[in-house]
């Protein structure tokens, strides 16, 4: 997955589009109108910006697919599914380092024709953004996906997530620390001591004990809300 900042709360002055303003309204305009699907199709994410307008998206080479809006203090990012084999390492190897937002500052509904305010069309990849202080765009794991999808619109999910990540790797890390009178009267059967230590099995232990789960292919998930 990719994790795509394309804009952030401040105030611009575009030579051609004239003052252009990131400000919370702005946001939570882009955030509902996605999840409403206002759009009736996902944005989508491609290298730069169509010089001819006139083209159609069928005719857009698509890097990726946006499939979430997450803020994260000042910034807000677009969490995207790659189409392509080439656009995660562009990201990873900081080929394309900023993205750009294409938008409509307000979107005329085509279903019921009201004016909804800002919606997202699609995202260009650039290294030369108009927005300043713009993060790099990242890799994100899935298990990133997997937490965000779960957003009850209250705008904590990934505050719990992160809070939740610190706290089990914060326990995790003084299990390992203990020494092996403090592991022998743990919940923990194996210890650190031991000449032919399972590893694996240690951890996998330590996240059962820490309320986690993990899935078929090894993965660890953390629960935040018990569901």
């Amino acid at each position: 997955m990719l994790k795509i900042p394309f804009f952030r709360i401040g105030a611009w002055k575009h030579p051609l589009y004239g003052d252009i303003e990131g400000t919370q309204s702005k946001f939570n305009c882009f955030i509902n109108n996605f999840k409403n699907n206002v759009l009736q199709q996902k944005p989508f994410v491609r290298i730069g910006h169509l010089k001819d307008r006139s083209d159609t998206v069928n005719k857009t080479d698509i890097k990726a697919i946006v499939k979430d809006m997450v803020q994260e203090g000042d910034t807000l990012y677009a969490v995207c599914e790659p189409q392509s084999s080439d656009i995660e390492n562009l990201i990873k190897y900081k080929q394309y380092r900023y993205a750009s937002a294409e938008y409509v500052e307000n979107y005329f509904d085509k279903s019921t024709g009201k004016n909804v305010g800002a919606v997202l069309k699609g995202i260009g990849l650039t290294n030369e953004p108009f927005l300043t202080h713009l993060p790099d765009n990242i890799q994100v794991d899935k298990i990133y996906l997997d937490y965000i999808n779960k957003d009850k619109g209250d705008g904590k999910n990934m505050n719990e997530f992160i809070k939740a990540l610190s706290q089990f790797l914060d326990a995790l890390t003084e299990k390992l620390k203990a020494s092996p009178s403090a592991l022998a009267n743990s919940n923990t059967t194996s210890k650190l001591s031991d000449t032919n230590t399972d590893y694996k099995k240690l951890a996998d232990e330590d996240v059962l004990a820490l309320g986690g789960t993990i899935t078929e292919d090894g993965r660890y998930h953390i629960h935040v809300r018990g569901d």
